[in-house]
């Protein structure tokens, strides 16, 4: 699995316990944040199927090796679709992708300039790969509207 976006490791502890085999690697450019999930994950007993590395995610990603079997996008709003066009080459052939608050609490549905909890740039950015990803031709995805929206795909067979 590759996670972008680490944060406090919530995320990371919950996919970790669930591994039967393999392993999570998982990028989080906030040392003070890396160093939380790095002892969450070992008091959990899951630091053995993790993998942190530290930096920007659109640094670090290209010197990663795959092929990863999912990919899961919970990072600088902004920047997710970068993300998922930087790792893409290191996905498996039937990758899964799921990626976080997409429907930023139903906000993304507002018109432009309305009030919102989220920055503009966040929303402007959830709306185009909301609609990318509903229409790509590499992903066979939907939005899901549970929590704040979660994004799932799964990699189409190549034609």
């Amino acid at each position: 699995m590759l996670e972008v976006g680490t944060a406090i490791g919530y995320s990371t502890l919950h996919m970790a316990e669930q591994l039967s085999e393999g392993r999570i690697v998982t990028l989080e450019r906030d040392p003070e944040r890396a160093a939380q999930a790095r002892g969450y994950l070992d008091r959990a007993g899951v630091a053995d199927r993790v993998e942190l590395i530290e930096g920007d995610a659109l640094e670090t990603i290209g010197g990663l090796s795959g092929p990863f079997g999912l990919l899961f996008v919970d990072a600088s709003k902004g920047e997710y679709r970068r993300y998922i066009e930087l790792a893409e080459p290191l996905l498996g052939e039937r990758c899964v992708l799921v990626v976080d608050n997409l429907l930023m609490s139903g906000e993304v549905a507002l018109a432009e300039g309305a009030q919102t909890f989220w920055n503009t740039d966040s929303l402007s950015s959830a709306r185009t790969l909301n609609a990318e990803l509903l229409r790509s031709d590499r992903w066979l995805a939907c939005v899901l509207p549970v929590g704040d929206g979660i994004g799932f795909g799964a990699r189409r067979s190549a034609p």
